[in-house]
């Protein structure tokens, strides 16, 4: 087996005062084509911006397309995990700055 292409994407996280945001944008999909050394690797100025349009078109099978959107969830859950310790942590330390200031 291998790799027929891959997706790339930018993920943003916005952080500010204990709350935060995140998304995914500017989704690429870069096919992958044999070189003469028998080597997959990404086909020259093959790359295509994804988007609703062309999903509908078939660019990206619809297993592909789910193999995506479970990886997507997964790197929610993770976010949403860290962020969780770290709030929690940050809470906890302005906790014990503010009985340290009462002395």
């Amino acid at each position: 087996k291998h790799a027929t292409a891959e997706v790339k994407f930018e993920f943003v996280v916005e952080i500010k005062e204990n709350r935060y945001r995140y998304y995914f944008h500017n989704f690429i999909y870069q096919p992958y084509v044999l070189n003469r050394y028998g080597k997959y690797v990404a086909a020259p100025g093959k790359a295509t911006q994804l988007n609703t349009f062309v999903l509908s078109k078939g660019l990206l099978e619809l297993k592909e397309q789910e193999k995506l959107a479970t990886y997507i969830e997964r790197q929610v859950e993770t976010l949403k995990q860290a962020m969780k310790l770290t709030l929690t942590a940050t809470k906890k330390k302005n906790d014990t700055n503010k009985v340290a200031s009462d002395w």
